[in-house]
C-alpha cells in the first residue's frame, strides 16, 4: 500500500524533527565542552601568580588577573544563556517529534498503509535497547535516531 500525501509529508516533518534534534544535540555537547574548558581556564587563572596572556585571534596579548577572570565569567553566562535556549527548542521539538510519531503509528498500524513500502509496519519496528517502539526517539549519548528496523 502508498502512503497518502499527508502520511508522506508527516514523515518528511518527522525525518526533518530528527535532524534538527541531531543538530541541537550536537550544540549542546561542544557548549558542554565550551563550558568545562572556561572553567579548567578559570581555574588556572585563579591558581597563577604570574603575568597571564589571552589569545585574540591569531594574536596572545597580555591580560590582567581581575579582568581575565571577568571575560571568562562573562563567556560562560553567554553559553549558560545558549544552553537554555536550546533545551527550550529541544523540548519544543521532542514534544511535536513524539506527537507526530504517535500519530503515524496509529495511521500505520489501522492498515493506513506501509512505511516505504512496507506492509507489516509494526512488525517492522522492533524495540531496540533505548529506543521507543515506532519512530524510534533513541537518546543515546545525545543522539536521536529515527528508523524503522531493517
Amino acid at each position: 500500500m502508498e502512503l497518502s500525501a499527508q502520511q508522506r509529508e508527516d514523515v518528511i516533518e518527522l525525518q526533518n524533527l530528527q535532524q534538527q534534534l541531531q543538530f541541537l544535540s550536537m550544540q549542546r555537547q561542544q557548549m558542554e565542552l565550551q563550558v568545562s574548558e572556561l572553567t579548567k581556564a578559570g581555574d588556572e587563572v585563579t591558581g597563577s601568580n604570574g603575568q597571564l596572556y589571552r589569545f585574540v585571534g591569531s594574536v596572545i596579548v597580555p591580560k590582567e588577573k581581575a579582568s581575565l577572570k571577568k571575560e571568562l565569567e562573562a563567556e560562560k553566562e553567554s553559553i549558560a544563556l545558549r544552553q537554555g535556549t536550546f533545551g527550550k527548542q529541544e523540548e519544543k521539538l521532542k514534544e511535536r517529534f513524539m506527537t507526530l510519531r504517535k500519530k503515524l503509528e496509529a495511521v500505520m498500524g489501522k492498515g493506513g498503509g506501509g512505511f516505504n513500502g512496507q506492509e507489516r509496519f509494526k512488525e517492522d519496528l522492533r524495540p531496540r535497547p533505548r529506543l521507543l517502539v515506532g519512530f524510534g526517539l533513541c537518546q543515546e549519548r545525545g543522539s536521536y535516531d529515527f528508523r524503522p528496523s531493517a
